[in-house]
């Protein structure tokens, strides 16, 4: 029994100390993840809000959905030291400075910067997104930033625009306003097999009688036609 007990208490602590070994490798590399996701996060939003356009954080989404002030979900001490980034996630992204117009970064010849749609595809968890005077090329590279759920765009895009559309798959709702787009195009929306409300303004061949063939195209999605203005979710919440 007495050298039993010596032998026990060795094991024990071999495993003890195997287990720590283990715990330690986990919470490092838990924490090399979160550091490298808010430093690749902070780095977007900074590019992006350079170029002119407007990110909001899930907490002034939250706040101002509910009418409140937004306050950081922690004291302001830890963000003046490591930064929002750490303890916030990007909710939305809005290309507009203004409730009545396009940003101001868009060039019309080249439309909104390269960078700017790499820049989103950076932010994984960015739920919502506003564009006006997006062309098809546009909506093709946003289309890669797979976490959005809903979208209002608005544009002179054509229905190859509405097809990079349907890769969406996490799409619930969308508020598409263009003059080219046609009913055969917005059928290929039923490609979104999560998308439960599609407004649609403008097209070419907006019938009664297309719009039910819409709607049976998209039948477990609430299909409606008529005109919504281009706003900012903070605003108007």
């Amino acid at each position: 029994m007495t050298a039993t007990a010596p032998t026990n208490r060795r094991r024990w602590l071999r495993f003890s100390v195997r287990t720590i070994l283990v715990l330690m490798v986990v919470m490092a590399m838990s924490l090399a993840w979160k550091v490298n996701r808010a430093r690749a996060q902070r780095k977007a939003v900074e590019a992006l809000r350079n170029a002119g356009v407007d990110v909001v954080y899930d907490y002034e989404d939250s706040a101002s959905a509910n009418g409140q002030v937004a306050v950081p979900p922690v004291p302001a001490v830890w963000v003046d030291l490591f930064g929002i980034d750490y303890f916030a996630d990007v909710y939305g992204v809005y290309f507009l400075n203004s409730l009545e117009g396009p940003a101001h970064f868009r060039d019309e010849s080249t439309g909104f910067p390269e960078h700017v749609f790499d820049d989103i595809q950076m932010l994984p968890t960015v739920s919502s997104v506003i564009i006006s005077e997006a062309t098809d090329d546009e909506l093709d590279k946003l289309s890669h930033a797979a976490s959005i759920d809903t979208l209002i765009v608005s544009g002179n895009f054509t229905d190859a625009g509405v097809a990079h559309l349907s890769r969406l798959e996490r799409l619930k709702h969308l508020y598409i306003m263009s003059p080219n787009m046609s009913v055969d195009g917005l059928c290929q929306l039923r490609r979104c097999t999560r998308l439960e409300q599609l407004i649609a303004n403008g097209g070419t061949d907006m019938s009664e009688y297309n719009l039910c063939r819409l709607r049976d195209s998209l039948p477990n999605c609430s299909v409606s036609y008529g005109p919504r203005p281009l706003t900012h979710p903070i605003d108007t919440q």
